[in-house]
């Protein structure tokens, strides 16, 4: 498995709790769920990766984590934060299982027609926004809200939209 096979979840913290736990910060794309799976990677800042397993999680103020295997979790504590990975195959069986989809790539269907493809996904506190490249080199901004998109085929990779009138006049 190479480093491009995993994806960041977040990064572990700088000192071992009182009950050998080790706080976890996660990142943007982090959800709750990603703790389910029962192995994770830990890559150090040397760049060597280490497979954990999770034996215990705690969400107090917090999430904290309990690994089985101890020396590795005190060597990466000692190196400075070790980023917490998991292989991609696992990252998007959790996000489909619940219902969270990687739309860049998606290609956007409106009226029947292909209008373009997604490049990028900005986050916003509201809701996501869809950032869409048409074939004429312009973009669209298209909310990830109900409104818009009647549809998701994963599968095909295509995205269902309607009521872009206006979006697509901008």
């Amino acid at each position: 498995m190479q480093l491009s096979d995993l994806v960041a979840i977040g990064t572990l913290g700088k000192a071992l709790n009182r009950d050998g736990s080790v706080a976890f910060r996660g990142n943007a794309s982090f959800i709750s769920a990603f703790l389910n799976v029962p192995k994770v990677f830990l890559v150090f800042k040397s760049h060597n990766v280490r497979y954990m397993t999770i034996t215990g999680i705690r969400n107090d103020a917090g999430y904290a984590i309990t690994f089985a295997e101890k020396n590795d979790v005190l060597e990466a504590i000692e190196q400075g934060p070790a980023e917490v990975m998991l292989a991609r195959e696992d990252f998007e069986r959790v996000q489909k299982a619940e219902g969270l989809f990687d739309f860049v790539g998606m290609q956007v269907s409106y009226r029947n027609a292909i209008i373009g493809t997604v490049d990028d996904v900005m986050e916003t506190k509201a809701h996501d926004i869809l950032v869409v490249c048409r074939d004429d080199d312009t973009e669209v901004l298209i909310p990830v809200v109900e409104y818009y998109l009647e549809a998701i085929d994963p599968d095909q990779m295509i995205i269902y939209a309607v009521n872009l009138e206006g979006l697509l006049e901008l």
